[in-house]
């Protein structure tokens, strides 16, 4: 095996991987037939294996290649965003396209912050608020600023970075007529017996965040119910007696009917930290701090 190599040949090898045929990788990487039969006869090779087994037009990565491809990728990735990366910080924060993946209970008291901030003539950025997407993050579209928004910690790719930001209290919303609307908080054992919603939190969902609540209180909760926004679950609340735990929703969001109130397990308020997570190789950008400092104001102010 060579010691030397070209990288254009793992790049040719991860596209093929990828897309299987001789006419899609060509046009995707812009090369001719003759170039394709070199760089895969380079390849082969390289490291003296077939790699890829032809069937009818598509070609098959062998063993040796899926594995190569493990190795390969992620590593690559990072090459092609690199200079990417260096066109966001040319003209710091003006005329970047920034794309905000943020999970919904977040969303209502974050979005509005964010594009006054944002959207000021110093700033001119051009904004995007979608549901939370590891891949969003981990893979912006070209020269754009990525920037994920949700609970802390989680099991991220090595691509990202993770940070604490902040620490935000849990409330339970119930109608006014429920049976635990009797006290100034609730105890998370008491809600056992009730029926609950939860909101789905798109691609960041999962079961990690409740089971590390039941880690830390012991208490099981059943979420037999999930919807896909807070205006839902907050209808259910009001019109079938279900409980529902977020962190703070403004005052005029709330219908009437229901209250909200603190949520502790036995004397101590249950809390959840709230993350920012976006590619290593922006974690120097300026508008990344102004964000940070956006979301801790308006998580505390709302409190």
């Amino acid at each position: 095996m060579k010691n030397r190599v070209d990288l254009n040949l793992y790049r040719f090898m991860i596209c093929l991987v990828k897309l299987k045929t001789l006419s899609k990788t060509c046009h995707e990487l812009d090369i001719s037939r003759a170039t394709f039969n070199r760089h895969l006869a380079s390849c082969r090779e390289l490291f003296n294996n077939e790699l890829f087994v032809v069937t009818n037009g598509s070609y098959t990565p062998t063993l040796l290649m899926t594995q190569l491809a493990q190795y390969i990728d992620e590593p690559l990735s990072v090459l092609e965003q690199s200079h990417h990366a260096a066109k966001l910080f040319t003209n710091e924060h003006r005329d970047i396209e920034c794309t905000i993946n943020i999970i919904s209970p977040l969303s209502s008291a974050l979005t509005l912050p964010l594009v006054s901030e944002l959207s000021t003539q110093d700033q001119h950025c051009r904004l995007t608020f979608v549901d939370w997407s590891l891949n969003g993050v981990e893979q912006p579209e070209v020269g754009a600023l990525a920037i994920g928004i949700a609970g802390y910690p989680n099991q991220f790719s090595e691509h990202l970075v993770e940070r604490k930001i902040t620490t935000v209290p849990l409330y339970v919303y119930l109608p006014e007529t429920h049976q635990l609307n009797v006290a100034s908080h609730i105890n998370i054992f008491d809600m056992v017996d009730y029926q609950m919603v939860r909101i789905s939190l798109g691609a960041h969902d999962g079961s990690a965040y409740f089971e590390q609540v039941r880690k830390q209180t012991g208490c099981d909760l059943q979420q037999k119910l999930t919807v896909s926004t807070i205006n839902s679950a907050l209808a259910c609340v009001l019109a079938h007696q279900y409980l529902f735990v977020c962190t703070k929703i403004a005052d005029q969001d709330i219908p009437a009917g229901i209250t909200a109130k603190p949520l502790y397990a036995n004397a101590n308020p249950l809390t959840y930290d709230v993350g920012i997570h976006h590619h290593r190789l922006v974690y120097q950008h300026p508008l990344i701090k102004t964000i940070e400092k956006v979301i801790i104001q308006s998580l505390q102010k709302s409190e």
